[in-house]
Order: C-alpha cells, then structure tokens, then sequence
C-alpha cells in the first residue's frame, strides 16, 4: 500500500514538474489568466509591474501583434522577467470598464502599471518587434522615476493640491491622454479671484481641457471672447481636439446645448486647416440633421460639397494610382510581407480606389442628410440625385449608393 501510495506522489510530482517546465518552455509572453482582483494581487504578492495588451476580436493590428510580436523569444523573454503579463478585450466584461478608466480609444493599447495599478506607461498601436521591446524597457524605467505617472495619482488620491502638484499631474494625463476632469477641477476650485482674471490661467485651461466633463469648461467657455489674438491661437489646437470629442460623445447623448455650444467655439478657433474645417462641417451636418434645422442643414451641406463635382474622373483615377503605388511599395521592395497581413487580398483592391472611394464618401454623407429634408425643399433634393448619380457612376458597385437613388427618385 505504501508503495503504491508513494509511487503516485512520486507521479503526481513529475507531472506538476512537467507541466511547470513547460510553461517555462513556452515561447513568447506568457499571460496571466484571471481576473482583474487577481491580477493586481499576483502584481503586488511578486512587487512587479503589470503589462496589459487592450485589444478587439476585430482588431487587424491586434491580431498581428499576437501572432508576430508576442510569440518572440526576444519578447517573451524581457516581459516574462520583468512584468505580470495580462491580455483584456475592451468589448467584453470587466474589460469594458476598464479600457473607460485608461481612456482607450483606439487598438491595440499597450498600458503599462505598477503594482499598485497606478498607470504608468501608455502606447497606442502595433508595433515591430524591436521597439516594442523598448517601450518595455522605457515603462521599466519610467518606474523607478520618483515623479512618474502612477506616483502622482497616489499622491492626488492620498490628498495633494498644491499648485506646482496640480500642474506637473496635469502634464503627465495630458501626455497619456488620461481623463483629466477631476484633476483639472481641483485645480479651478483652488483659483483664487484674481488668478481667475489673469488670461495665463485661461491659457492654462485652455491648453489642458480635455472633455466636458468638468466645471472649468463653462468657465472657459464664457470668457473666451475676452483672450487676447496670441492667446487663442495658443489654445486653438488643443480647443479643437476637446470639441471634437466632446460633440462627439453628446452626439449619443443627445446632448444639444451642449454641442451648440461646442460648435460656436469651434466656429471662433483660428488657424483651422482644411481638414478640421471639414470636419467642423461634417459635425455641424450631423448636429443639424439631429435637431431638423433645415435651413443650416441644407447651407452645411451644400459647403460640404463645393467643388466634388468639378473634379473630372480621370484626374481621380490618376490620384488613385498614384496613392496604390505608394501603398504598394513597401510590399514590392521586401519591406512589408503581404504574407503576414489578414485579408490583404480585400484590403488591397479597397486600395485601388482610394480618392475616389473618399470623394464618392464626402458626397454620400450629405446625400444621406438630404434625403430627411421634407418634400419642400425641391431644389435640394434636385441636387441630391445629381450627386447620388456621380457616385453610382464612380462606384457602382456600393448598394447603398443606388438605394438612395431609389429613394431621391420616387420622390422628384
């Protein structure tokens, strides 16, 4: 009996020392499985820091970085050493809340935390392997900064609202592009009266706002009009960027006053490039659409697609193949395997057509819009199936583009 008793010890000893050299054996990083509690306890029982890859089942770049990157040796190598190594879908269960928490917007996020949980280190998109494995070894040393990230949120957490704090915690979220509101309004409810009439401190708002949800926004909002020329271009660009999101994100709540309030500012920023121009208009589309201003609809729309029409098909067809050839390059000399990227084949004959797929989206845009105009507005409409007809012609083989037709017809 002791014998048997001793031989199955010994067997169950073996597997357990099996299955642990081959854990160790495996290539690449090696994730933690668990739940977010068990991660940052495992993190603080072994004093290391977390490394946690935020990624989409439908995430193209996502699905490179796991198949190429973290299966390499080099990788696994440095990440198993020095962090505990977690993966989170932020569509699915405690991922959801938490990619909200870190600001992720886009994917893959690489976010890097210390034991504790604080962020330390945040990258956004795929990257090769080598740097990758440096911007490992830069959250490694971020870390041990006395003044990183992760340490000046303990330390707001732990109660500090001193200025010069306030500022350099103000940066650091700024820089990672974290959620700011809470920081920034300790920072206004600190303002003394006659620091609030200095135009710096506007300055200072105006560069580090970051979303709407903050009370320094109205603020901000009801004495932009008295900054100086120099001083809105300082905070045009940052102002822009805060607008964007901000209507955005009220766009789903149907938050109305707030956007149109958005939008008057946006209509103040200096300096706009064509770019945030359009996108200004695409917003202001949108927002008129919402709230059935006609009128502005219909003088929105019509800026939005001043010019589309002039453009003759050829001179289409050859920025198109001048754009596939860029494209095509690295692929041609060696320098990208096409091997290597998921449905490249559909993605490259997306490529072909690039210009004129971007001219033919501009243009259904404010088709779309039009066809919730009212029967009215003939002339409108009139010029809505012009356009739809284009289109049709440019891309024919889009179904959207010849419902819409469908639609403009029945009703001219």
């Amino acid at each position: 009996m002791n014998t048997i008793r001793l031989a199955f010890v010994c067997l169950l000893c073996f597997a357990v020392i099996t299955a642990t050299a081959q854990e160790t054996d495996k290539k690449g990083i090696r994730f933690f499985e668990g739940s977010w509690k068990a991660l940052l306890d495992t993190a603080q029982q072994l004093q290391k820091p977390v490394f946690i890859d935020v990624y989409t089942s439908w995430c193209g770049p996502c699905k490179l970085m796991d198949r190429n990157i973290f299966t390499a040796d080099k990788v696994g190598e440095v990440y198993n050493a020095e962090f505990v190594n977690y993966r989170l879908d932020a569509e699915k269960g405690e991922g959801v809340d938490i990619a909200r928490k870190f600001n992720v917007k886009a994917y893959p996020t690489f976010l890097y935390l210390n034991s504790g949980g604080y962020l330390l280190h945040k990258r956004v998109g795929e990257q090769e392997e080598k740097p990758f494995v440096q911007t490992g070894k830069e959250a490694l040393q971020i870390a041990v900064q006395k003044d990183n990230l992760a340490s000046l949120e303990e330390r707001f957490d732990n109660g500090a609202r001193d200025t010069g704090f306030l500022h350099a915690y103000l940066d650091k979220l700024k820089r990672a592009d974290m959620d700011n509101s809470k920081v920034l309004d300790a920072y206004f409810n600190g303002l003394s009266y006659t620091q609030m009439a200095q135009e710096q401190t506007m300055v200072f708002l105006g560069k580090y706002l970051m979303n709407t949800q903050t009370a320094a926004l109205g603020y901000f909002l009801a004495h932009y009009d008295g900054l100086s020329d120099t001083a809105q271009q300082q905070v045009a660009g940052n102002m822009y960027r805060l607008c964007s999101r901000g209507i955005a994100k009220e766009l789903d709540n149907k938050n109305v006053m707030v956007i149109k309030q958005l939008l008057q500012l946006m209509d103040k920023l200096p300096g706009l490039d064509a770019g945030s121009r359009y996108n200004t208009l695409r917003m202001k589309l949108v927002y008129y659409d919402m709230v059935r201003d006609y009128k502005q609809l219909i003088t929105t729309g019509y800026a939005l697609t001043a010019g589309l029409m002039d453009i003759p098909v050829d001179s289409m067809r050859t920025v198109d193949a001048a754009m596939f050839a860029d494209i095509m390059q690295p692929f041609l000399t060696g320098a990208k395997d096409s091997a290597s990227i998921p449905g490249f084949s559909e993605e490259r004959k997306l490529a072909e057509h690039i210009y004129t797929k971007e001219v033919c989206g501009k243009l259904y845009t404010v088709i779309k819009a039009f066809t919730r105009l009212p029967d009215t507005e003939k002339s409108a409409l009139h010029d809505a199936l012009l356009w739809v007809n284009r289109i049709c012609l440019l891309d024919p083989e889009v179904t959207a583009f010849s419902s819409l037709r469908s639609q403009l017809e029945k009703r001219l």
